[in-house]
C-alpha cells in the first residue's frame, strides 16, 4: 500500500494500490465524507467492531461494497425488471404484460411457466413474444434459421422412426 494525500475535508491519511491512483484521486474526498448527509450521500453505518454495513439494509457487513451480497442481488433484479428488460428491446411494460396476458402467462413453444424472457429478432432487434429461456435460445443456438429447423425437425422425425 502507498500512503498518498490527506483527506481535504477530513484529514485522514489514505493509502492506495497503485501511483496512478494516488495521482488520479489527491484533491478527492475519502470514501466516509464523500457519502456522508452533507455531501448528499445516505451516511455509511458501521456495527460495533467498526466493519462498514450495508447501505440499504444496515445489517450485514460490506466491505468496500455499498450494499451487502443479499441486497445488491436485489438492487440488480429491481434494475432489470424495470429498466433492461423494457429499454433493451425497445417495448414498454404495458406491451410486455400484454404479450403475457395473451400467452395465458406461458411460453409460446411449450407452455412452461418458468423462466420466461424476450424473444426477440437478433437482425432488426425487434420485440417478437415471450419464450421460456430454453426454447429462447434454441432459436438463438439456430440462428433463428426457419430452413435449419425444419431439417431439424425431419432428423427428430425419420430417426424415431428408424428407431422404433
Amino acid at each position: 500500500m502507498i500512503k498518498g494525500y490527506d483527506c481535504p475535508n477530513c484529514g485522514v491519511e489514505r493509502t492506495y494500490k497503485s501511483i496512478r491512483s494516488v495521482k488520479l484521486f489527491k484533491d478527492k474526498n475519502c470514501r466516509s465524507c464523500a457519502n456522508s448527509i452533507s455531501n448528499g450521500g445516505d451516511g455509511i453505518k458501521y456495527n460495533s467492531n467498526g466493519e462498514r454495513l450495508c447501505s440499504s439494509c444496515a445489517t450485514h457487513p460490506s466491505g468496500w461494497n455499498s450494499y451487502c451480497n443479499s441486497c445488491n442481488v436485489e438492487k440488480r433484479k429491481e434494475y432489470w425488471n424495470k429498466k433492461m428488460r423494457y429499454d433493451r428491446y425497445n417495448i414498454t411494460k404495458k406491451e410486455y404484460e400484454d404479450c403475457l396476458k395473451k400467452q395465458n402467462y406461458t411460453c409460446f413453444s411449450c407452455d412452461s411457466k418458468d423462466n420466461l424472457c424476450v424473444d426477440h429478432c437478433h437482425t432488426t432487434n425487434k420485440f417478437r413474444g415471450i419464450l421460456c429461456k430454453s426454447c429462447n435460445t434454441a432459436l438463438g443456438l439456430l440462428y433463428d434459421n426457419t430452413e435449419t429447423l425444419n431439417k431439424l425437425i425431419l432428423y427428430l422425425q425419420t430417426k424415431t422412426m428408424k428407431t422404433i
